[in-house]
């Protein structure tokens, strides 16, 4: 008999004229298929445990918004912007993923995209989809 996996935490990504802006942020930046596994395993273990499962993968922002840090020696950061919530205290909501076409830019810098998603998302719960990346 197997083990069933129930996550502890829910994972929802922000919904843009339909798709999850972290699958557009995926497709559209140039990540290795090993850096988008290693961001994937990353949410799998915050579903799994919730906040204290990253020691040092998470870094807050400012405010309500989070981002992880996802980093390889060598390689680009990815720093997806997510809340906790913002409908249930045992969920996050992916809302941003840094741009990197021109340049490296800091979660901060995409604060404004974030917040304005938030928004949105507020005012309309479904826009947004349950986690899967793979």
């Amino acid at each position: 008999m197997g083990v069933i996996y129930l996550p502890l935490w829910r994972i929802y990504h922000f919904l843009d004229e339909g798709r999850s802006v972290i699958h557009r942020w995926l497709e559209e930046e140039a990540f290795t298929v090993y850096q988008k596994v290693l961001l994937q395993n990353r949410i799998e273990l915050f579903g799994a445990g919730g906040r204290d499962t990253l020691p040092g993968s998470i870094i807050h922002v400012e405010g309500d918004f989070w981002a992880f840090n996802v980093t390889r020696k060598g390689e680009i950061p990815m720093n997806p912007i997510f809340c906790y919530g913002p409908f249930h205290e045992n969920e996050i909501t992916f809302l941003a993923g840094a741009p990197l076409k021109r340049g490296l830019l800091k979660p901060h810098h995409v604060l404004p995209v974030a917040q304005h998603n938030l928004g949105i998302l507020l005012r309309d719960p479904r826009r947004r989809i349950r986690e899967e990346l793979t």
